[in-house]
């Protein structure tokens, strides 16, 4: 406001939103998360947990970190073959059948799985 007094108005009256952002000096997101949290609160009562988007949270240990390095040799074997006797690209779910056909895991993994574990050894 001690800008409005040397200048003179700058932002116009009608605009009384932005008059008191620039004042304040509220951005205008922070203004809306504040707006949308005030009808939260209208509507529903008021919130009894807070949101902290960048908060790290425990995990448990994934199964994956589990394999040793000859299960690893075992599954890049698997795959390389396919390209030889198969001649086409293998997939996920023939990947995972020669690898329960063979036993190299002791635990059954799911496709999903697979594909982490693939990814984190190297394959696309």
């Amino acid at each position: 406001m001690k800008k409005e007094a040397d200048e003179g108005v700058t932002i116009p009256l009608k605009n009384y939103r932005e008059r008191v952002l620039a004042a304040t000096g509220v951005s205008k997101s922070t203004f809306q998360k504040i707006s949308k949290e005030a009808q939260k609160v209208e509507w529903g009562g008021p919130s009894t947990s807070f949101q902290s988007p960048k908060k790290i949270r425990n995990t448990k240990k994934r199964k994956l970190d589990r394999t040793s390095p000859d299960q690893i040799k075992s599954m890049r074997e698997i795959i390389y073959d396919f390209y030889v006797l198969e001649k086409r690209l293998p997939t996920l779910k023939c990947v995972l059948q020669k690898i329960n056909d063979r036993q190299i895991l002791t635990e059954a993994i799911s496709i999903s799985s697979l594909n982490r574990l693939l990814k984190k050894i190297g394959f696309r």
